[in-house]
């Protein structure tokens, strides 16, 4: 069934799930049959598509995902797409050492004020930039949670409790220094965060069942979603699930 259908009829069916898609692909080769490789030339760079996998991206809206996975070179075609998509933020940063190697696998990124950082290709096309610069800019009064009723010796022991020291330190070995979410264990990004909040659950402060390590993407990733402050592990447990759908697309 497949081998009878036209090449302007493989169109038709492409333009019937994406018009978009449509518009912005141009095929190098005739449409032969439904398992066979076609060579088109996409708006971030050139394919090699299998027309079945192709139709059934489109029909589940996977756009994006339909193309990367069928790019001659992934990691130029990437970058066009996170530079599409951030517009001109992407000019901000230094590519030179990125590496596609997934959607939600860690690559190096680099800013012109801090250096390296990592990232993965999800977070960064969702503006999810150098880590560094966000704290920057989030830290003190222009962070929107800041409470000004605090006096400065609250803020300085904001995490002096009993136990909290060791508390931290046996959560890293309990994770094993990794992050649960991406897998990084580059020490210096990793961060030990509550499940239900530090600053409202205090019977959970040290409990060890409600500790899991982070690196600084996926950290400020939960943060961007669900604020910082009174976050429970029923968020967690939502945002285990949002990022793992995200990483079989």
């Amino acid at each position: 069934m497949g081998k009878q259908l036209s090449h302007s009829k493989f169109l038709i069916k492409i333009k019937n799930l994406s018009k978009s898609y449509y518009n912005d692909i141009n095929f190098v080769e005739e449409y032969k049959a439904m398992n066979e490789p076609i060579l088109a030339i996409y708006k971030y760079g050139l394919i090699r598509i299998i027309p079945r996998k192709l139709l059934l991206k489109l029909k589940n809206n996977n756009e994006f995902t339909s193309t990367i996975m069928s790019a001659i070179n992934k990691t130029t075609y990437c970058l066009s797409y996170m530079k599409d998509i951030r517009n001109d933020s992407c000019l901000y940063y230094d590519y030179s050492k990125f590496i596609y190697n997934g959607s939600t696998k860690k690559s190096i990124f680099i800013c012109p004020i801090h250096g390296e950082f990592l990232s993965t290709p999800t977070i960064h096309y969702g503006n999810g930039g150098c880590p560094k610069c966000k704290y920057e800019v989030m830290a003190g009064e222009n962070n929107p949670y800041y409470n000004h009723d605090k006096t400065d010796e609250e803020r300085r022991n904001y995490r002096k409790c009993i136990g909290y020291k060791k508390w931290k330190k046996l959560v890293y070995e309990k994770y094993n220094y990794t992050c649960e979410i991406c897998g990084n264990s580059y020490k210096a990004s990793l961060n030990a965060h509550h499940k239900d909040g530090y600053n409202w659950c205090k019977e959970r402060r040290i409990d060890l069942t409600n500790g899991v390590i982070l690196c600084d993407n996926c950290h400020n990733g939960f943060h961007k979603i669900y604020g910082y402050g009174n976050n429970t592990e029923k968020q967690w447990e939502e945002y285990k699930i949002t990022i793992n759908k995200l990483a079989v697309l």
